[in-house]
């Protein structure tokens, strides 16, 4: 019989947890790391422990296998040491809820997880049902399409919010009415069992939504299960990203692993983005690796790519031309960022650590207490900037970062067509 190291198996228990609930939510972060399977039976194990030191006397120690023999000391009477201050009955009733939790897990990894290897794979009823669209959207053919005909186009993209239903409904709505190629919906997960904020809302999106995946610090256990319940809900486009968690056993370091890990075991069943930088990746010692980088990623399966916040026209030309010197071909499109306030902006600059240029800098010491005259600023400033990158023939399209702000996006929009209505069909 396998016989677990005491020391380590107090250590893995205690160490994240100041008391009882707080070790078994703990515990159930396992599953960020292995198969609900495996948590189940752990957490049957330590729950069929706790049975067998709650009862001293009552189960003999020389019975062959029993816990209270093989680690003495580990679960003494009511737990001292361990979990001091709560009762057994608190210890249990707490790992019977961790069992279930976990078994219900288990059940709707297995549910969503039944994926055809066929290219034909059908979308369960029930999925259909929740869609806003049944059409199925690859956008690596729509984006090369509309390369090819040199037709402008542009997507939006939003970050999930829970509980905010009516916020999405109110954007397609509005948002819909100028026919954006896509959408997308960065990543974001609520550090539970399999609970994934961005696969629930994903849920009210239309299925041609590119779905940004962070996969720094999952397993790949997780993030086949991510990727079949977005195939059964109808996504077909994923951005494989890096992201920012700080957990490091992961089994993806860097986003070029996922790339990687979709093209093996999915095929061409979705369609790649991947992030580009034109002032180059913070982490990079250099241009030359940063784009060294890029193009492996490329390499590896990759259909497309939209920038990380630039704020130069010339910095996303220069971009691109250095893009193409090395081989890369497939569409590069250019990530926006209305600046909506001068906070904001600080935000945004100490976690993507951008370079924004003095002369904008300057302009909005200027006005960085006055909301309106700043938004107004950040509104202007991306129209240039779209306009410069449309009539240099750089991209035909671009990727507006609209942090769920309607009127922003509105107006940009608006703006943008009267000008540019004729004008795209002349590019």
């Amino acid at each position: 019989m396998f016989v677990p190291d005491r020391d380590n198996l107090l250590a893995s228990i205690r160490k994240p947890c100041e008391d009882i609930f707080s070790c078994t939510d703990a515990l159930l972060e396992l599953n960020d790391q292995y198969s609900p399977q495996i948590v189940l039976l752990c957490a049957c194990a330590i729950f069929g422990a706790l049975l067998i030191s709650f009862i001293p006397g009552r189960i003999p120690n020389r019975i062959p296998g029993s816990i209270s023999a093989r680690i003495p000391g580990l679960f003494p009477g009511p737990f001292p040491g361990l979990f001091p201050g709560f009762s057994g009955s608190i210890v249990i009733a707490k790992c019977a809820k961790l069992i279930m939790r976990s078994f219900v897990a288990g059940i709707k990894v297995t549910l969503e997880g039944k994926i055809n290897n066929d290219n034909d794979c059908k979308i369960t009823k029930d999925c259909r049902l929740n869609r806003r669209t049944n059409e199925m959207v690859d956008l690596q053919q729509v984006i090369n399409e509309k390369v090819n005909k040199k037709e402008v186009f542009y997507s939006f993209e939003l970050f999930p919010m829970k509980g905010s239903s009516d916020i999405y409904k109110r954007f397609f709505a509005e948002m819909d009415k100028y026919s954006p190629l896509f959408y997308a919906l960065t990543w974001h997960s609520k550090g539970l069992i399999n609970s994934y904020l961005s696969l629930d809302i994903v849920e009210q999106f239309p299925s041609r939504t590119l779905l940004h995946l962070a996969a720094k610090g999952l397993k790949r256990c997780n993030v086949e299960m991510i990727l079949k319940r977005a195939y059964n809900l109808g996504i077909r486009n994923i951005f494989a990203l890096q992201g920012d968690s700080i957990l490091e056993d992961g089994d993806f370091p860097h986003a070029i692993d996922l790339v990687k890990f979709i093209r093996s075991c999915f095929g061409k069943k979705f369609s790649i983005c991947v992030a580009g930088y034109p002032d180059m990746h913070p982490l990079s010692p250099n241009k030359d690796f940063d784009l060294f980088y890029l193009k492996a990623k490329v390499d590896a399966g990759a259909d497309f790519i939209i920038t990380q916040i630039f704020f130069e026209s010339d910095t996303f030309i220069n971009f691109v031309n250095d893009c193409k010197n090395i081989g890369i071909t497939i569409p590069i499109i250019p990530g926006i960022f209305p600046i909506p306030e001068y906070k904001c902006l600080q935000r945004m600059t100490n976690i993507c650590r951008l370079h924004i240029p003095r002369k904008i800098v300057d302009r909005l010491e200027t006005i960085k207490d006055d909301d309106e005259a700043v938004k107004n600023f950040g509104i202007e400033f991306a129209i240039d900037l779209i306009k410069d990158i449309l009539e240099s023939r750089a991209s035909y399209g671009f990727h507006l970062f609209t942090l769920n702000k309607i009127p922003m996006a509105q107006n940009i929009c608006n703006q943008l067509n009267l000008t540019y209505q004729l004008h795209s069909e002349q590019l």
